[in-house]
């Protein structure tokens, strides 16, 4: 290293005319050297202090990494799919996650948010990815639950997000969520899988009582049940053997509240015994049914109901032989 006194020339201006008195030129000298010597000793700290800079950016820069947490998740097309069971629709779902960070990660636990994780079997887990380099893609496969009645838990119908829980290089447990490219997609799907509460499947007619309606005709009650979650209206009820069909439903729509039953009554008259007596086709109870909430799109039912049957047949053999 260079010697900030010895190895420094400094040239010393003498200004013509008046000469310093003995002994004070050397003084100016020694003066001049020392503050060229403090001007060198200045100009290496500087340049120290600026290597010392840069080494501490640097040192901080690699810090930084190693807390650094950058993930992504993309769902994999075609990887994923979807079935109905009770009250909810069931699938898997096949990802890739990656590593956008500058260095690599040890250990990556991936799983759904904490409202969706709770829909899966008790004991499910999250899929553990270990020494995730920079720029590496791990596959995982989460199975996911979608909800199908109400009501849900806050949250439970929105599209879920990954909770991804990773050690960084630094020895730290870090927590990032992810919202994967295509899983709107899926969770659609799923949706679209859910069991359908259709009240055309689910609804059923009985019989509760006949009353006669004079020699030939009977008024029939009919009692309609509804298993389903929402409200059902019942329309145009008939109740036919052969040519002859039944009138006047009353009330004219009957409203039926979920899970519950409710009566309408019907008027069938026996005009043509012998069509009643050789018709080919069973007795059959037709109606039509609407979700309240969707009451113009309606669904024709026709049930052939045994209690319905025998009242009918009852009636038909009073009615034809004049007993």
């Amino acid at each position: 290293m260079l010697d900030p006194v010895r190895d420094v020339d400094v040239e010393v201006l003498e200004f013509a005319g008046e000469q310093p008195p003995p002994g004070e030129g050397s003084s100016v000298r020694r003066h001049a050297r020392l503050a060229a010597a403090l001007a060198v000793v200045l100009l290496i700290g500087v340049a120290l202090g600026g290597l010392a800079a840069r080494g501490s950016e640097q040192q901080s820069r690699r810090a930084a990494a190693a807390r650094e947490l950058s993930l992504t998740a993309i769902v994999v097309p075609g990887g994923s799919d979807a079935h109905p069971e009770e009250a909810t629709a069931v699938g898997t779902v096949d990802l890739v996650v990656v590593n956008a960070g500058p260095l690599a990660l040890p250990r990556v636990d991936v799983g759904w948010d904490d409202v969706h994780q709770a829909f899966l079997p008790a004991g499910s887990a999250p899929v553990t990815l270990r020494d995730l380099s920079p720029g590496e893609a791990g596959r995982v496969e989460l199975s996911l639950v979608q909800p199908c009645s109400t009501p849900t838990p806050a949250g439970a119908g929105q599209v879920p997000r990954l909770d991804v829980l990773a050690r960084t290089p630094d020895g730290h447990q870090r927590r990032a969520v992810l919202d994967p490219l295509g899983l709107d997609a899926v969770w659609a799907e799923l949706a679209a899988a859910c069991p359908v509460d259709d009240p055309t499947t689910t609804t059923s007619v009985g019989l509760v009582g006949s009353s006669p309606l004079g020699p030939r005709g009977a008024r029939l009650r009919l009692e309609f049940s509804n298993p389903a979650s929402v409200d059902v209206l019942i329309r145009d009820v008939r109740v036919s053997r052969g040519t002859a069909v039944s009138t006047g439903q009353r009330p004219a729509t009957l409203q039926v509240f979920p899970h519950f039953q409710a009566d309408a009554t019907v008027d069938l008259r026996i005009g043509d015994c012998r069509g009643a007596l050789v018709a080919d086709d069973p007795v059959q109870v037709r109606y039509t049914v609407a979700s309240a909430d969707s009451p113009n799109q309606r669904h024709e039912v026709t049930q052939v109901v045994p209690d319905v049957s025998f009242a009918v047949g009852q009636l038909v053999y009073r009615a034809c032989s004049g007993r």
